[in-house]
């Protein structure tokens, strides 16, 4: 496999991987932490994951979460049996409630909601990037990244 760029694994939307070469041209700019990338049957694959922390104690108004979730999917979300944590039903741009009052980043470049959406191995975390880092991850993979402004 040739490992070109940046891309979301299966379209999982809050794993980051890229090539080990552009990660280290981002460290360079930014802090940024990653782990490999290995597949099963195969030598050293040349990539690495973005690891992304859990940013603040909540992005979104959960009245407005559960609405929302109950108004387009007829619930608001589940408890996942296994681990016990709270899952929101996944809310496409165009139907989310807007960001509470957000400090920024803070002292990180990219960051992850600490509320999950979804379910079972389909769960995933609203992310909030850098803009620079944001632009520098488009740019090296303009397929498979589009720049969208948080609201």
């Amino acid at each position: 496999m040739t490992v070109t760029g940046a891309w979301m694994p299966y379209w999982t939307g809050d794993v980051i991987c890229m090539e080990a070469s552009l990660a280290d041209e981002l460290s360079r700019t930014f802090d940024l932490a990653f782990r490999p990338v290995e597949w099963p049957k195969s030598e050293n694959s040349d990539a690495v994951q973005l690891v992304i922390p859990a940013v603040g104690e909540k992005w979104y108004d959960p009245n407005l979460l559960e609405k929302a979730g109950v108004e387009r999917h007829g619930t608001q979300g589940a408890l996942c049996s296994e681990c016990g944590r709270w899952r929101w039903m996944p809310l496409g741009r165009e139907f989310r409630p807007p960001l509470l009052k957000f400090e920024g980043l803070g002292d990180v470049d990219i960051a992850a909601s600490p509320e999950w959406f979804g379910d079972g191995q389909l769960c995933f975390r609203h992310l909030l990037f850098r803009r620079e880092l944001a632009e520098a991850i488009s740019l090296a993979s303009p397929r498979d990244f589009k720049l969208v402004e948080a609201e």
